[in-house]
């Protein structure tokens, strides 16, 4: 058996925020021997760890968790790969017990498996032909829950009929308006009658101032 490499690492705000302790410790070499397929040497297992520690773009619940410190931490590395690790705190140390450099398409996998808690804008890299087809499915279950929403239901247009009675309907109220401003038909023969009295009263008094003058006319013919 080759000797056990061991490595330190000083963990991100956020890891340390849901370990409880500022570095993490891990075999290099137990993690290279478990899948030296997908590195190159114990050099790139560290390299790795420390770019996702450092600053990952995920951190959820390890769905197999053996405690309540037991987290799954992924990075996009390029847009071909990505890189998650296992961390955990184990009696006070937090240990790195699992490391895997894989396609970049397993990262929107790994997002979907459990609860997410830290993501961060870093993930948003160009999607694949499945997380093409994802979104199609989330739109059309979206598009079918807003449909079904009574909120949401789309009321009918008015036909043409219905607009051209409210419209015959807002003519007659205004004319009503009209009307109802009129005056009333006994208050005008009232005021007729005044008018017709006033002047009745009028063609007297003129009469009357003109009747001395005719008499004074007739007694000098006499």
């Amino acid at each position: 058996m080759s000797d056990r490499e061991l490595a330190l690492f000083t963990l991100c705000k956020a890891l340390v925020t849901l370990l409880g302790e500022e570095q993490a410790i891990a075999d290099l070499t137990l993690l290279y021997e478990r899948h030296p397929e997908m590195f190159e040497n114990k050099e790139e297992v560290k390299k790795l760890i420390e770019k996702v520690v450092s600053e990952p773009d995920v951190i959820k619940i390890n769905p197999k968790a053996k405690s309540d410190k037991d987290f799954m931490v992924a990075k996009i590395l390029d847009d071909k790969k990505m890189v998650d690790i296992g961390i955990r705190n184990d009696n006070g140390t937090n240990i790195v017990f699992h490391t895997n450099k894989k396609n970049i398409s397993r990262f929107y996998k790994f997002k979907k498996d459990a609860q997410v808690l830290v993501e961060t804008p870093s993930t948003e890299v160009a999607p694949t032909w499945s997380d093409h087809c994802a979104d199609k499915s989330n739109d059309l279950s979206r598009d079918i829950k807003i449909l079904s929403t009574p909120d949401n239901a789309i009321m009918p247009q008015p036909s043409q009929e219905s607009q051209e009675a409210n419209a015959m309907m807002e003519q007659m109220l205004k004319m009503q308006e009209s009307i109802s401003s009129m005056p009333r038909v006994d208050d005008l023969i009232k005021e007729l009658d005044e008018n017709s009295n006033a002047n009745n009263d009028e063609s007297l008094n003129n009469e009357k101032a003109k009747k001395p003058y005719q008499s004074r006319v007739r007694f000098k013919k006499q």
